[in-house]
């Protein structure tokens, strides 16, 4: 797997120059819409996302110079050309994702968070982490969230059944916060829903429902323990 720069750049003079240098078929289509995105963006029909130029996945900083804004369709095929010119399995899990491939989607962000924590050494492959967890106690840490359930549940990992039978498992301190979560289910969602999580974050129905599921809320009325939130149900919790 190539990376599209060897360090991050300091300023936007510098990241304009190596994408002009660069010359390939990701940088080439960036330049384009850098030089045509003015006009585009006068169209008040279209839906524009923001895209980081230099992925952060790659070392890229989220500062105004490392923004585009690029329509949907486009936002997809940047992320496909990410991953044909440097192969980075998180591209194409997005990619995946956008053009509706969901289940291969997930299995692509699997195999991605396997592959950097190989070579970072961390999560469950960090032989001084297992040594911290196994010396720990099993009362629920403070910092990831206030509320004992959600901290046990961000602890021992939980898996989630999307609506169209697929199944993504979030192992146990892969994520430090319930909207963290929903972030996560978000961008495996609809584009209608997407957009609803980015418009509202932790005020969105997704975020709420989530944090209802892992605090064990029940319903006044009818007294129910919710299990699902939009296209989304909690299987269980890992052990």
């Amino acid at each position: 797997m190539d990376n599209l720069i060897s360090q991050p750049f300091q300023n936007k003079e510098e990241q304009d120059r190596y994408l002009k240098t660069k010359k390939d078929s990701y940088t080439e289509f960036i330049l384009k819409k850098q030089a045509t995105g003015y006009a585009e963006n006068s169209r008040l029909d279209k839906i524009f996302e923001k895209h980081h130029i230099i992925p952060t996945h790659m070392g890229g900083f989220n500062y105004s110079w490392n923004i585009i804004e690029l329509s949907y369709e486009d936002h997809t095929l940047a992320h496909q050309l990410l991953f044909e010119c440097y192969g980075n399995r998180y591209d194409k899990a997005v990619w995946n994702m956008r053009s509706g491939l969901t289940s291969e989607a997930r299995r692509e962000i699997s195999i991605a968070n396997v592959e950097k924590a190989r070579i970072e050494r961390t999560g469950r492959f960090s032989s001084e982490l297992q040594r911290e967890l196994g010396s720990r106690s099993k009362k629920p840490r403070k910092p990831f969230a206030k509320n004992a359930f959600i901290v046990s549940a961000l602890q021992k990992g939980m898996v989630w059944v999307h609506a169209d039978g697929s199944k993504y498992t979030i192992e146990g301190y892969d994520m430090e916060s319930p909207f963290q979560v929903a972030t996560f289910l978000s961008d495996l969602c609809s584009e209608e829903m997407r957009n609803a999580f980015k418009l509202k974050g932790s005020q969105s129905y997704l975020y709420t429902g989530v944090v209802k599921i892992l605090t064990g809320w029940r319903d006044v009325n009818t007294n129910k323990t919710l299990f699902s939130v939009g296209p989304w149900r909690l299987e269980g919790i890992l052990l």
